[in-house]
């Protein structure tokens, strides 16, 4: 409510929003349902969130054809990171004794 407020109040034909992936699925889902209330909000994937995706969608794609060994041999990344990057997903490094 408060963002049709603003961009009444700014006279723009449009108001984009930008939103973190939890938030992004829920609102989007609102706007849908009450798509005449919403119709000047257009939303948007935060940068992070959608690193995250494209970085999925990579490894899903190419992680069979070696990319995994392609980086850890380049030096991209170590041995030690699990599949967080591979999947998009936040990192859980394995337990080390240094």
């Amino acid at each position: 409510m408060k963002t049709m407020e603003i961009c009444t109040k700014l006279e723009q034909e449009e108001i984009v929003v930008v939103l973190d992936q939890a938030i992004y699925s829920k609102a989007l889902q609102i706007v849908w349902k009450e798509s005449q209330r919403f119709n000047k909000v257009i939303l948007r994937l935060g940068a992070f969130h959608t690193t995250c995706v494209m970085l999925g969608v990579i490894g899903k794609r190419f992680d069979d054809a070696g990319l995994r060994d392609v980086l850890i041999e380049s030096g991209c990344y170590s041995s030690w990171v699990n599949n967080g990057v591979m999947t998009g997903k936040a990192l859980q490094p394995r337990h080390s004794n240094f």
